[in-house]
């Protein structure tokens, strides 16, 4: 079975050198300011990247992106955790699908994964999940784009998860699923925008204290702030979920952050921010 992309010519191109060459722009302007954040000492174990369309927020993608180098990945699998924006999402929703196909090919998912995943609480295979949401799909070009000519797997995940004890639960199963895969590298994407159609100046306002809790892994803290304050960051539960299950293994840098003002001029704005986890010495 083969997901469809369900947002190409909206969200990107849906031709292929159109895309290409989207991707390009991308990754050129930061190319110069990123260089810095290849992290050759440092062991990548994830990030956050936003899932707007890409004229928008493709600069704070690719500025994830651009630190992950391909030569340094052993047999890697991209676990994609994004958010349900349609609410047909289960609680840990795995695409069944074999493989997940944008305009630059086909994404393999992993069969070892889906297979494990049976056995393990909160997660289900559930392709109808999946059917018209866009979070976790608008990550796969940039995947596809960094690694190139190598191999590599995905394993697109759907969180609709939003009490904070629900959330520890699952981030045990989440840690389970992880600690299976030990000849692979992992890199976690966890797919989420900031602050919606807010002031610029509000939307750093309300980013920037939730943006500080995530760095530290400061899980109750972020879970608190985010939803006393109402914030509007649309992928907090997988957020979350990330880092409850591995407050103890990594660190967050933020390497960017932006909103859709950058691309053309606005008074209400979505804000994107680019943050990039690494395995704790």
């Amino acid at each position: 079975m083969i997901r469809k992309p369900v947002v190409a010519g909206r969200f990107y191109p849906e031709e292929k050198k159109e895309l290409l060459k989207e991707l390009k722009s991308s990754f050129d302007s930061v190319s110069s300011e990123f260089n810095k954040y290849i992290f050759k000492d440092d062991k990548i174990f994830g990030g956050i990247s936003p899932h707007a369309g890409y004229v928008f927020s493709g600069s704070a993608a690719a500025s994830l992106y651009a630190c992950i180098d391909k030569e340094l990945l052993k047999d890697p699998v991209f676990i994609i955790l994004g958010p349900d924006h349609t609410g047909l999402s289960r609680p840990l929703a795995v695409s069944d699908a074999d493989y997940w196909e944008t305009p630059l090919g086909k994404a393999k998912v992993s069969s070892y994964l889906k297979d494990k995943v049976k056995d393990i609480d909160h997660f289900e295979l559930d392709e109808e999940s999946h059917k018209h949401e866009h979070s976790i799909e608008v990550q796969i070009p940039f995947i596809q784009y960094i690694m190139d000519d190598r191999e590599f797997e995905i394993l697109p995940v759907g969180v609709s998860i939003h009490e904070k004890e629900s959330l520890k639960n699952a981030a045990k199963s989440l840690k389970r699923l992880f600690d299976t895969v030990t000849e692979r590298d992992v890199i976690f994407i966890i797919s989420s925008d900031f602050s919606h159609y807010v002031s610029k100046e509000k939307a750093r306002t309300l980013d920037m204290p939730a943006i500080d809790n995530i760095k530290e892994m400061e899980s109750d803290r972020l879970f608190d702030y985010v939803y006393k304050n109402n914030i509007s960051i649309c992928g907090i539960s997988p957020i979350l979920l990330f880092s409850y299950a591995f407050s103890d293994k990594v660190k967050g840098k933020l390497l960017k952050y932006t909103d859709s003002s950058a691309a053309s001029p606005m008074d209400k704005v979505v804000a994107y921010a680019s943050i990039i986890y690494l395995q704790r010495g």
